[in-house]
């Protein structure tokens, strides 16, 4: 069973079931109640038919790899919900076609929720990956694709039961009638229009609606992990660096959970920041792990930065130190700070690490 640390990892766009391991997806719902609308009340050919669903899967596959590269940069959560917002935008105004669209007012919708189906999947799969743990990455890739398969399928069996509950299936079928045999009353074509577009337009509505309660479940969900391994344990990190930093955490009795962790080599290059640290230095997501980059930003949250950046950079200039103190921050929050040497047992020195503990509510009393 694949542990998930994150929280709340949503579906694939449209109907979706929310949670770490479930997606429905809404090409499957959209692509599957499509081509009854473009054949039975359009009465388009199969050629022309395929050809405008064509404009969904293009839009999505564009918009794919630019969010994976947006989601690398800025995180993952503010992309997942803005590409459920656009893809219920584009819901919403395919649920409005009816027998006298355009071609162009058809492809549009369909483009607006092809791109915005690209533009939640990559983030909200990367999200879910970078949950898991090191060792069990091949599980979460299984989970992730078992639960797009089980929303495919959950998707059409929904929007089908709405289209044929409300009476579009049947209605189809006399219009299909009506094409062959043009011959037929003019009130019972209408009739027949009417019973459709109003199981079609429920069943698209139905899939904006899940949408739109998507967007706030992205949002909401827990913290995103940068990566796996970044849990306070030393797997997926560079091999020279698991001795010395296993040594440190267990000198420190670290505890993952409640202290912030950073580790930075010789080099002044990050080899390690968990969560916790991020949180309680409240770095936003969009923000670089360059250490130079987050050194500036520790400077500016802190109440004393000139005293701040001197402890830094005497610790750096004297390799071997070990040293404990508090820091106080621009938010009232008081941090413990502690930092040691990154060292092998023969004294090889590798770098620097961090350790953060926020200690407000002890200071009160």
């Amino acid at each position: 069973m694949v542990t998930l640390k994150g929280r709340g990892h949503g579906g694939g766009g449209i109907l979706f079931v929310h949670g770490p391991d479930k997606e429905i997806d809404d090409v499957f719902a959209v692509g599957f109640i499509l081509p009854f609308y473009f054949e039975e009340l359009r009465g388009f050919s199969v050629a022309k038919s395929g050809l405008l669903l064509t404009a969904m899967p293009l839009s999505l596959a564009l918009m794919a790899p630019l969010s994976g590269s947006l989601a690398d940069r800025f995180g993952s959560r503010w992309l997942a919900s803005g590409g459920l917002a656009i893809a219920c935008l584009g819901l919403t105004a395919a649920a409005r076609l009816d027998a006298h669209s355009s071609d162009w007012g058809i492809l549009w919708p369909l483009l607006l929720t092809g791109a915005g189906q690209g533009l939640f999947m990559t983030p909200n799969a990367r999200a879910l990956m970078n949950s898991a743990p090191a060792g069990e990455q091949g599980e979460a890739s299984g989970l992730l694709a078992t639960g797009r398969v089980l929303g495919q399928s959950l998707s059409v069996a929904l929007a089908g039961a709405i289209f044929t509950g409300l009476g579009g299936a049947a209605a189809g079928r006399a219009l299909l009638t009506a094409h062959a045999v043009p011959a037929g009353p003019a009130t019972a074509m209408i009739t027949s229009q009417i019973n459709f577009l109003t199981g079609f337009q429920a069943a698209l509505l139905a899939c904006a609606g899940v949408a739109a309660a998507g967007i706030f479940a992205a949002l909401v969900r827990g913290p995103e992990n940068e990566s796996a391994g970044r849990d306070g344990s030393t797997t997926g990190i560079p091999a020279e660096y698991e001795s010395p930093l296993a040594t440190a955490f267990r000198e420190a009795q670290m505890d993952p959970a409640r202290d912030g962790l950073l580790a930075v080599n010789r080099q002044g290059e990050t080899i390690l920041q968990n969560p916790r640290h991020r949180a309680l230095w409240k770095i936003p997501a969009g923000l670089s792990e360059n250490y130079t980059e987050q050194l500036k930003f520790f400077m500016k949250r802190t109440t004393n930065p000139e005293a701040f950046l001197k402890k830094v950079s005497y610790l750096y200039t004297h390799p071997g130190a070990v040293s404990r103190d508090e820091i106080e921050l621009v938010d009232g929050t008081v941090l413990d700070r502690y930092s040691s040497p990154l060292q092998n047992p023969a004294g090889k020195y590798y770098g620097r690490v961090w350790i953060f503990q926020d200690i407000t509510e002890r200071r009160k009393r």
